[in-house]
């Protein structure tokens, strides 16, 4: 049987899952780019930064949507 990740809970549909996702604030990349390259957080580094890119958040959306 594969390994099905477990969501937060109360989260079962996709809906909840863009809302969760939307609630965490952008990281302002462009405040910093001078200072760091382009990086992509993995979906457990960008909850625990409590922010994170554009690429980060569609990430996070997508290892979410999966665990539905």
């Amino acid at each position: 049987m594969p390994y099905k990740a477990r969501l937060a809970r109360g989260i079962r549909t996709l809906k909840e899952v863009a809302h969760f996702v939307r609630c965490i604030p952008f990281f302002d990349e462009e405040r910093y780019k001078p200072l760091t390259e382009e990086v992509w957080s993995s979906p457990d580094i960008m909850l625990e930064r409590n922010s994170g890119t554009e690429m980060d958040h569609a990430l996070l959306m997508a290892s979410m949507f999966r665990a539905v």
